[in-house]
């Protein structure tokens, strides 16, 4: 599915975003970025399948580098050069 084509203009987009605002008012800000993280998920998986997956095994790692980046001591230099 492209950005530019009628399926996601006119179905996928305006669900996805009727559904975050909806939930988040009545839910959560929680729910809604769960719902918002699986709309990710199921727009990739009409896509290409494969990348599905790709994206699923690189959420853990990016949190990880994430944590690691965080938890770094305040030597900038390091961060800087991409060393942790």
């Amino acid at each position: 599915m492209l950005f530019t084509c009628g399926e996601f203009l006119f179905v996928y987009l305006p669900l996805t975003l009727l559904l975050i605002f909806l939930i988040a008012r009545y839910v959560g800000n929680a729910a809604a970025a769960a719902w918002l993280a699986l709309a990710s998920f199921a727009f990739y998986a009409y896509w290409l399948p494969l990348y599905t997956g790709l994206l699923a095994a690189s959420i853990p790692f990016n949190y990880a580098l994430g944590n690691r980046i965080v938890a770094c001591p305040s030597d900038r230099r390091r961060l800087r050069r991409g060393l942790l």
